[in-house]
C-alpha cells in the first residue's frame, strides 16, 4: 500500500491536471484553495492557504513535480535549505516539526516520504503528467497504467477511428489495452492553459491514471 501521507502528496502534486473532457492543462488549486468544504475533502491534513500564502504554495508544487519528473530531490533540498524543519525523536521514531504554514506543512510531508524512501517511488506518466506510486518489484514504472504481456493498457482507443474510440469510451470507460507510440509529453507550465493538439492518447492516459491510483490505494 502506497499510505496515507503517498496519497496526500499525491493529491497534493496532481493539482495540476489533464482532464478527459478538455484535453487542457488546468491548475485546480487555487479553486480548491477557495473553498475550505473542498479542500478539507482533497487535503485533510494541510492547512488551507491564506491568499498571501497561495503564490509560494503553487512554486512549492511545481518544483516538487519537477523533482518528482526527474526522480530526484534537488529541489526539495533547496527548499529546506531555505525553511528547515526541526528533527526530534519522540516514541522511538524521528519526528518533523517546524511551523504551521501550508509551505511548511508540505516540506515536512515530502521529508517524511524521503526518509520513508517512498519518495522515489512517485513518478510522473510522460503522456498525461498525472503523479503516481510504482510499486513494481525494482521500482522502473513508467506509465500511469501498468503493461500488461507486454501492451500498454488503456490506448487501444488512439488505433481505432474516432467514431469507434467515443464508442469504447462509452461502453467501458475508456479503459481499453491496446500498443501504440506514446505522444509528446505534456510540460506543466504553471498558469497556462494550452491545448494538447487532440491528442486522444493524453486523455485515455489521464482516465486510466484513476484507475490505476485506485488500485495502488485510496486517494484523499
Amino acid at each position: 500500500m502506497a499510505g496515507p501521507r503517498v496519497e496526500e502528496m499525491r493529491s497534493f502534486l496532481n493539482t495540476w491536471v489533464v482532464p478527459n473532457d478538455t484535453r487542457e492543462e488546468t491548475e485546480t488549486l487555487p479553486g480548491l484553495a477557495a473553498s475550505a468544504q473542498e479542500w478539507a475533502r482533497v487535503l485533510p491534513h494541510l492547512p488551507r492557504p491564506r491568499t498571501d500564502e497561495l503564490t509560494e504554495l503553487l512554486e512549492l508544487r511545481d518544483d516538487l513535480r519537477a523533482d518528482v519528473t526527474e526522480r530526484g530531490t534537488r529541489r526539495l533540498d533547496d527548499w529546506l535549505a531555505r525553511r528547515p524543519q526541526t528533527v526530534r525523536i519522540g516514541e522511538g521514531e524521528l519526528r518533523l516539526e517546524g511551523p504551521a504554514a501550508p509551505v511548511d506543512v508540505v516540506l515536512r510531508q515530502a521529508a517524511h516520504l524521503v526518509l520513508a524512501e517512498r519518495w522515489r517511488r512517485l513518478r510522473a506518466c510522460p503522456d498525461c503528467r498525472w503523479v503516481f506510486y510504482d510499486q513494481s518489484r525494482n521500482n522502473t514504472r513508467t506509465w500511469c497504467s501498468m503493461y500488461a504481456g507486454g501492451e500498454r493498457p488503456g490506448l487501444r482507443q488512439h488505433r481505432q477511428g474516432p467514431a469507434d474510440a467515443r464508442g469504447a469510451e462509452a461502453a467501458g470507460g475508456g479503459h481499453g489495452g491496446g500498443v501504440r507510440t506514446p505522444a509528446e509529453p505534456v510540460s506543466p507550465p504553471r498558469g497556462s492553459a494550452v491545448r494538447t493538439g487532440g491528442q486522444r492518447a493524453v486523455a485515455v492516459c489521464r482516465s486510466r491514471c484513476s484507475v490505476s491510483s485506485a488500485a495502488s490505494g485510496p486517494r484523499s
